[in-house]
């Protein structure tokens, strides 16, 4: 049994989400698989990286919380050590525009290879808000 098969046996018999967080999850689950994803971190965050790029904001979103939740289930049942969603980090800007002279997607690859955790938080903040540096400090 795949781990889309068991969390699409999962979700048919968890009683406390409701129906329209069951098929929502579904959907994910079944992009996912079309998508021919696996439950790795490098895997995950390519998938992302596509999703941003045709999705709104608010659907990639979900679609992350969606999919921790499903691989946070993964790691109860002891199919999966971590949950490699914890390591993907779906940088989306809502409210910033691009500018010239700025590319975004340059921003983004940058932030991305930030290791210490407080100052990668600290440039997401920047990026997807837009607040100057100071304000953000």
């Amino acid at each position: 049994m795949t781990h889309f098969d068991y969390l699409e046996q999962y979700l048919q018999t968890h009683a406390t989400y409701s129906a329209l967080t069951i098929k929502a999850y579904r959907s994910d689950l079944r992009q996912l698989k079309k998508a021919c994803v696996e439950w790795s971190v490098k895997s995950l965050q390519t998938y992302f990286d596509h999703v941003i790029g045709q999705y709104k904001p608010a659907t990639a979103l979900r679609r992350y919380h969606a999919l921790m939740a499903l691989g946070n289930e993964l790691v109860r049942v002891k199919r999966l050590k971590v949950n490699p969603m914890k390591q993907v980090r779906p940088i989306v800007h809502q409210h910033v525009r691009q500018r010239d002279g700025y590319p975004l997607l340059a921003a983004i690859d940058v932030i991305r290879q930030i290791k210490h955790p407080t100052y990668r938080l600290f440039f997401e903040l920047i990026s997807q808000t837009g607040l100057r540096f100071m304000e953000a400090r």
